[in-house]
Formats: C-alpha cells, structure tokens, sequence
C-alpha cells in the first residue's frame, strides 16, 4: 500500500513561501494600522477647526480664538484614545498623536488658518512633523 503525504522538501518550500510573503506584508500592515490610528487624531481636529472658523467670522482679532474660549473647544490635555492633544492658541491647532505610530518622535499635526482669501477660511500644514516623516500619515 502507498502512504500518501507531503514530503518535508514541500514542506520547507510552503513554510518559505509563507516567510517570504510575511516579509513584505507585516511592514505594509504596520504602517496601514499607523494611517489608521493618526485618522482619529485627524478626526478629533474637525470640531476645533469648525469652530475656529466660527471664532474667526465673529471676533475681530484671531488673537481672541483660543481653546476654552469664544465658541472653541476647551484643549485637550490628556489622552483619549489614539489622541494624545490638541490645543488652539490664536487660531493655530496643533494636535498629538498618543503614541510614536512607528516613528522617533511622536507626529504631530499644526494647522494653521490663512487669512488671505475672503470668501473662505484654508488651513496650512507647515510645521507639522508627521508631513516630515511620513507625508502619507497626514
């Protein structure tokens, strides 16, 4: 009667297959999961951005549009999830991260308002540290 079975040559080339395929994969899923934790970061920005816009259309001075003050999120200190801060001075948000994501420093996003179109409020990114690092994170 003949056995039937894998011989350990099959064996060995199905397990080296599988390490090769790991070796590509768990680095792009690494950085995918980062993606996906600093969106909540980016998520938890958009109340402080509608409201700094808000601030800007009925203050005078941006200088009034702080966190805590004129229709603007109090800051956020401590963290809460994937969100490590996020605080407004003068109209500027700058928002942390909980955790490094896989980087050496923990990313940081700062928006900043430009002012100089009247018909709506745009946001620049300059400054933040997760552009330098990874532009894909933010």
């Amino acid at each position: 009667m003949k056995e039937q079975g894998f011989t350990m040559i099959e064996l060995m080339m199905v397990i080296a297959i599988i390490g090769i395929l790991m070796a590509f994969a768990l680095p792009r899923y690494q950085e995918y999961s980062n993606r996906a934790r600093f969106a909540e970061v980016i998520t938890g920005v958009a109340s402080h951005k509608a409201a700094v816009q808000f601030c800007v259309m009925t203050v005078d001075d941006i200088a009034d549009c702080d966190g805590g003050m004129n229709g603007i999120p109090k800051n956020i200190t401590e963290p809460i999830g994937n969100i490590g801060s996020i605080t407004v001075v003068d109209g500027v948000i700058t928002a942390t991260a909980s955790a490094s994501l896989g980087q050496e420093e923990i990313p940081e996003l700062k928006l900043t308002p430009d002012l100089s179109n009247d018909a709506f409020l745009m946001w620049s990114k300059e400054g933040s540290s997760c552009l330098e690092a990874t532009p894909a994170l933010c």
